[in-house]
């Protein structure tokens, strides 16, 4: 793991040293990042940079300064980070900002950044690095719209906007309540004088039929 070839493909591999690989520079010891990379096939790809590095809350792109998992070999990483060996120092996050083409988007970030052409993995990080949510789309026109969903979410000024909607939102909620109190006492009052009057009726006709016998009994003194 230590060596030139293996260290040349990861992003900021040239930074690092045999201990990386080796825990204490010992060849016949193997770190658990370097048997991760070893069943990656040595080889930097979008699974094993989403992955977490071992003993972090960080995924390996955020801890080599690839958060947004599109380096390749020979290429410059998003970020430059100060090497180490078994613990990484501070994570990096995929911003748009970086002005890179990205397949992972990072929910700490002011907005997710843009798709690469052709994938169909998407990726959400969280402000740590870790991964919060892997998916794989259909076909690239879904994973676009996803992309652009996310962007919309993170434009500048949209939290202000959604408290804007929300208030708005509480404040037709309460008038439709305020309505529907409204109906609902107007509905109670004109059953309770239809009951009345239904009362009334009654008692005039009660009132009726006892006249009736009264003077039929009369008549017949």
């Amino acid at each position: 793991m230590g060596l030139a070839k293996y260290l040349n493909e990861l992003p900021n591999g040239s930074s690092f040293q045999q201990g990386l690989g080796h825990p204490g520079d010992d060849s016949s010891k193997t770190s658990a990042f370097a048997n991760a990379f070893a069943t990656a096939g040595h080889t930097w790809s979008a699974s094993l940079c989403a992955e977490k590095f071992p003993s972090s809350t960080m995924t390996n792109g955020a801890a080599f300064g690839d958060p947004c998992c599109t380096w390749k070999k020979g290429g410059t990483p998003d970020f430059t980070v100060t090497a180490f060996t078994t613990s990484p120092t501070k994570a990096t996050t995929c911003a748009s900002s970086s002005g890179t083409k990205s397949s992972t988007a990072s929910s700490s970030a002011s907005a997710p950044a843009s798709s690469s052409a052709g994938r169909l993995d998407l990726v959400i990080l969280g402000q740590n690095g870790q991964k919060l949510l892997e998916l794989t789309a259909s076909t690239t026109s879904v994973r676009d719209l996803w992309v652009q969903t996310l962007e919309e979410l993170y434009l500048p000024g949209q939290s202000e906007q959604n408290e804007e909607d929300a208030k708005n939102l509480n404040e037709k909620m309460e008038k439709q309540q305020e309505k529907q109190n409204e109906q609902y006492w107007k509905d109670r009052t004109q059953e309770l004088e239809k009951r009345r009057l239904d009362a009334e009726e009654r008692k005039k006709k009660i009132g009726v039929i006892g006249m009736k016998y009264t003077a039929q009994a009369m008549a017949k003194r």
